[in-house]
């Protein structure tokens, strides 16, 4: 084997994985025009230019980030639904795998992908393009996520629709519910840590702590109170 030819296609390699579809040669997305601004501002200790590029940014971003947090909320609202006898939290108690308990693996999953897009950034057309130009070089960046190849395993068990995949199922769907809900607080964290260092006034008009319900998911289930006579003889 050529070891120059090795190198050639590392090299090769290395730069088909940094090309960004939102910032091109071409096109450049608007929040990454304004991020660059904004390092450029941040150097020159321009505070109000600065601010100026931030309230942009995060303008830009709002609508984006009050989707990701109606998912979550929903999300949650499911799960605290589920502890019920016969639901999905409490499927150790399921009989059979039936047409009832199909429809409640297939809701689950529905709450899971409307989150799981949520975070997908928003695409002017010409970032579309980028990515219809090199539609593998996103897949290795997007699909090749662990959270998106459990999905990818979730919706592989419920095509085969019975009851030996039920376990694997839920237990994926908490996996991949805790993992979302921790990116959730990530957001929500350098939400926050934008303005720590903030002297005067932020100027963006936006709440940074909207009371949003960040905690992790509680996926316990009381069984006395369900099952009161489950101990008696």
């Amino acid at each position: 084997m050529n070891p120059n030819n090795s190198q050639s296609t590392t090299s090769l390699k290395d730069k088909f994985l940094r090309r960004n579809p939102f910032k091109s040669d071409w096109h450049c997305h608007e929040v990454e025009s304004y991020l660059s601004r904004g390092e450029e501002h941040s150097g020159d200790q321009d505070n109000e230019k600065f601010k100026t590029t931030r309230r942009c940014i995060i303008q830009y971003l709002e609508p984006q980030y009050q989707r990701i947090s109606k998912a979550c909320r929903e999300l949650r609202g499911f799960v605290e639904k589920q502890k019920i006898r016969g639901g999905l939290l409490n499927n150790v108690y399921i009989e059979e795998y039936d047409t009832e308990v199909e429809y409640t693996f297939e809701e689950a999953l529905t709450f899971l992908e409307k989150l799981a897009r949520s975070f997908d950034r928003d695409m002017t057309p010409e970032v579309r393009l980028n990515i219809r130009k090199n539609p593998n070089q996103y897949s290795l960046t997007v699909d090749h996520l662990p959270r998106e190849k459990r999905l990818k395993e979730m919706r592989l068990a419920l095509a085969r629709a019975n009851g030996d995949a039920s376990v694997d199922f839920v237990e994926w769907f908490q996996e991949v519910a805790n993992d979302m809900m921790a990116h959730y607080r990530e957001i929500r964290n350098a939400r926050k840590a934008l303005f720590d260092f903030d002297v005067g006034e932020r100027g963006t008009g936006i709440f940074v702590d909207d009371g949003q319900d960040d905690k992790p998911l509680d996926w316990e289930i009381d069984l006395e109170a369900l099952y009161p006579d489950s101990g008696d003889d």
